[in-house]
């Protein structure tokens, strides 16, 4: 499975691993991803934004703080799976603690900015989890 960041997310991971509530957020990632294993099951977790692509899906699910196990004390993650190619690509996240819920209209800029860093050849390489290749 192959796993890539928008220039967004980078930034947004940057930010929040300078905070001591958050530092722990690539680990808390990782976790995330490897708990669920293969890419199906990934593409089955909580919500999917939008039509569902042949081959795609934008979808937005929650993410352990391990740091802080209160409830809003997570992050909200943004990102895109794609079967065909064994990819995903985190479009966005965020802290519950700064930032309740993004409106419709910033959900519609993530995934649009993530497809123009794709467009663009802008995405990085998600390299925190040793078993993502």
């Amino acid at each position: 499975m192959k796993m890539y960041l928008t220039q967004r997310a980078g930034e947004e991971i940057a930010r929040l691993t300078k905070k001591a509530a958050t530092k722990n957020i690539k680990k808390d990632l990782c976790a995330f991803f490897l708990s669920l294993g293969t890419i199906e099951n990934i593409r089955n977790v909580d919500e999917t934004l939008g039509p569902k692509g042949r081959n795609s899906s934008c979808k937005k699910s929650r993410v352990k703080n391990s740091i802080n196990n209160e409830k809003n004390g997570g992050f909200r993650l943004y990102f895109i799976v794609s079967e065909q190619c064994d990819t995903i690509i985190i479009a966005s996240m965020y802290s519950k603690k700064m930032i309740q819920n993004y409106s419709k209209e910033e959900i519609k800029r993530v995934f649009k900015s993530a497809n123009l860093d794709l467009k663009e050849g802008k995405l990085r390489k998600f390299t925190f989890c040793k078993d993502s290749n």
